[in-house]
């Protein structure tokens, strides 16, 4: 067994709904592929077509450098290896539904952006913070002071999340986002400096309330309690098949000129 040599892509899409790094690995006869996000592994399941495989990272960081890892192996037995860095630029924070990209939604603009036809978020989030011990308290006969038995460390922090949504269609957006119990993923922009952390978070029991008379302004306030949990398990399956590639285009011309990739053509607009 040795090792072959490899080239690794990532290349930034900050257009795309939701914003998405692009992975490739190029290397002889791909049998096995891994790719890691500064040490994470990178959610979904990468499409393997002979020497390219591919995959789409919808959980990168927004404006901060993200080094990018790949290791696999070949069909007979060798290895190989790479790194690359990217920075995704985005002016928004989204949050991301995993399992169903479509659902995603961008959340905010920012504080120099004053944008009140789109969602954005209340100054109320993250207002209070609670983490939970993780302990055992008992009160031996005849002692004035408990003894305390710790399980390990404080958990995550949980908060609240309140958006504003200027719009019945917007509420109900954000409502079909939480709808499964799906966790989803908050990213903001570095620039924004937010004390609002990224993460993964599982969403408790959601509150809705109107801000204005509903015949004037159908505005509603949305709280959704946040708990940090570990990123879900993805498997990322193909949207496409060849029957459904021949219905969409008139000739392989159109297919070239819509799509980067085989990978892009299969996959679709996710």
């Amino acid at each position: 067994m040795s090792v072959v040599p490899a080239s690794v892509f990532a290349i930034p899409n900050p257009a795309s709904e939701p914003p998405r790094v692009m992975l490739i690995a190029n290397a002889a006869d791909i049998a096995t592929v891994v790719f890691t996000r500064d040490g994470e592994l990178v959610l979904g399941e990468p499409v393997i077509s002979d020497t390219i495989a591919n995959l789409y990272d919808y959980a990168a960081p927004y404006g901060r450098p993200a080094t990018y890892s790949v290791t696999g192996t070949t069909s007979g037995g060798d290895t190989f290896a790479g790194t690359v860095s990217a920075t995704l630029d985005v002016g928004k924070a989204w949050l991301i539904h995993p399992r169903s990209l479509s659902l995603s939604l961008p959340i905010d603009g920012g504080p120099d952006t004053w944008d009140r036809s789109n969602i954005w978020v209340d100054s109320a989030s993250g207002e209070s913070r609670s983490s939970s011990a993780s302990r055992h308290l008992s009160r031996p006969v005849g002692r004035r002071r408990s003894v305390a038995i710790s399980h390990g460390p404080r958990a995550a922090d949980d908060w609240a999340l309140v958006l504003t949504a200027p719009s019945i269609e917007l509420k109900n957006n954000i409502r079909a986002l939480v709808d499964d119990q799906t966790p989803i993923k908050l990213t903001s922009p570095a620039s924004f400096g937010w004390d609002l952390p990224d993460g993964w978070y599982s969403v408790g029991d959601v509150e809705i309330r109107r801000v204005e008379d509903p015949t004037i302004l159908p505005w509603s306030r949305i709280t959704l309690p946040l708990t940090p949990v570990d990123a879900p398990l993805v498997k990322v399956g193909s949207l496409r098949t060849w029957q459904t590639i021949l219905d969409e285009y008139a000739t392989w011309g159109d297919v070239l000129a819509d799509n980067i990739s085989w990978f892009e053509t299969l996959m679709g607009d996710l």
